[in-house]
């Protein structure tokens, strides 16, 4: 996942081995959203999600690397 602030927009990136993995991460941004803007002061930045699922359900989601800001 990365989240990339241009002077006038500000894209999100999302994007997993398998469409499921980009379902898990973006579980993981939307129950963890506050906490990734607080570490992010609102620049760009980079993540790496691992998820498990059970079908096309989300059973966890967890951070592994970063966030880092760039």
């Amino acid at each position: 996942m990365a989240r990339h602030k241009n002077s006038d927009s500000v894209q999100l990136h999302i994007a997993g081995i398998h469409a499921i993995g980009s379902l898990g991460a973006a579980n993981y941004i939307a129950d963890n959203l506050t906490d990734l803007y607080t570490a992010s002061r609102g620049t760009s930045v980079s993540m790496i999600v691992r998820s498990s699922s059970d079908g096309l359900i989300i059973t966890d989601a967890e951070l592994v690397g970063g966030p880092w800001t760039w």
